[in-house]
Order: C-alpha cells, then structure tokens, then sequence
C-alpha cells in the first residue's frame, strides 16, 4: 500500500506527500529495527542473569566444599601429629587410642572438579556476560586454583604410598567370617589390627610420617586459601546476579 501511495504522488509530482511516505517508511522501519535489537538485548540479558545466578550459586557451593574439605584436612593433621608422637614414644602403646588415630589421619580427598557452568561460558564464548574485566580474571585464577589442589593431590598421594607399605606389613589379620551362599556381605567381613610395635621398629617410618605431616600441613593450607578466595567471588557473583534480576 504504502508503494502505490508513493508512486500516486511521484505521478502527482505533489512532493511533500511524496516527502512524508518516505519519512513514514524510513521511521517505520528504524522503529522495527529498535524494537528488534530491544528484543535481542532483552534477551541476552535474561541469558547473563541465568548465567549470574548458576555462577554464583555454584561458586557459593565450591566454597563449602572447599571449607569442609580443609576441616577434613586440620583433622587428618591433628591426628597425624598425635599418631606419630605415639610412634616416637619408648613407652608402651595405647593400641585403642592408636587405632583411633590411625584411621583417621591417613587419607586424602579426591580434589574438585572444574566449575562447570564457568567451562560452559568459556567454550560457548559467553565470558562477556561479565562486564569486569578483573572479575573475569578472579574466575578464572580460582578455577586454576581448584586445577593446583589436583596437582596437589597427586603430591600428597605420593607421600602416602610410601608409608602404606609398612602399614599393611604391620597390619595383623584376626579373623576372616565365612559367608553362606547368597548372604549379605557384613562391613566387619575382616577383623584386623594394627601391630605399632612393627610400626616403631621400621627405621624409615619417622622420616616417612614427618614428610606426610608436612605434605598434609601445605594440603590443608592450600584449602584454607582457596575456600576463602571461592567465598569473596560468590559474594560478588550473588551482588551481580541480584542486580541482573
């Protein structure tokens, strides 16, 4: 319609219509092309505040893990700290008190996995979705502080294999219960304890155990630091997500 009224007026030579059709097409079409970026830009950040709210969630998460994690780590430590005090000591062993702390101070933790929603930014090319660039960056050195602790992991791993050796050579078996065809597999299935005595007469074990304790001190410090670090991030992650609402 809007053609035919134009060349009506070409032919008409009436020149102020002919103007005003041309303003009414030009104005139209900006307005549909605003209206068009509106929408997309409304879209896009609908898109970075789903984006915020997964980051900041998932970050706050990372951060109590990382807490629990290094309470685990100041237990096995403590633990650790103690077990090889008894085994220094010439006096005669508390085997109930030596059992307890032998279970529960050589261990490590699986180390954490990448942040998934922050893999997801960056191999769909959304890291823009955080305007700051120094908030871009704190992402991404706390992710490579999550990559370290496995590296970590791997270090503190090779200190414990050193001493389960001994461990399971001075590991005494007390009894094996049979099982009936198609019963239950009972969690005291093997009954066994530990022979310290064996322990203490392993020339290597101190040296051993001092490494661990120190390998265990640096893994429990590197936690500390990184939960912290997760911490400060979620709390900005959750400030941008409540302003993207």
């Amino acid at each position: 319609m809007r053609v035919l009224s134009i060349t009506k007026h070409l032919r008409e030579q009436n020149w102020v219509a002919v103007f005003l059709d041309f303003l009414i097409v030009v104005v139209g079409v900006y307005m549909g092309l605003q209206m068009q970026e509106w929408s997309s830009k409304r879209a896009q950040n609908a898109e970075a505040a789903a984006y915020h709210e997964r980051l900041a969630y998932e970050y706050a998460a990372l951060s109590d893990t990382l807490k629990k994690h290094s309470e685990h780590y100041e237990t096995y430590l403590r633990n650790g700290i103690n077990l090889t005090a008894l085994l220094l000591t010439e006096q005669e062993i508390d085997q109930g008190r030596a059992n307890q702390l032998m279970n529960t101070s050589l261990f490590s933790i699986p180390p954490l996995k990448d942040p998934a929603v922050l893999d997801e930014m960056i191999s769909a090319g959304k890291m823009g979705f955080i305007a700051d660039p120094a908030q871009r960056t704190q992402l991404l050195n706390a992710r490579y502080s999550l990559q370290f602790l496995g590296t970590y992991y791997e270090f503190l791993n090779d200190g414990l294999d050193q001493i389960l050796p001994i461990v399971q050579r001075c590991t005494v078996i007390d009894e094996v219960q049979p099982l009936a065809e198609n019963a239950n597999i009972p969690e005291d299935l093997v009954t066994f304890h530990y022979d310290f005595t064996c322990m203490q007469s392993e020339p290597l074990m101190p040296a051993l155990m001092s490494e661990w304790l120190q390998r265990l001190h640096g893994t429990r410090n590197l936690y500390i630091e990184a939960n912290l670090e997760f911490e400060r991030i979620a709390k900005k992650l959750q400030d941008l997500a409540n302003k993207s609402r």
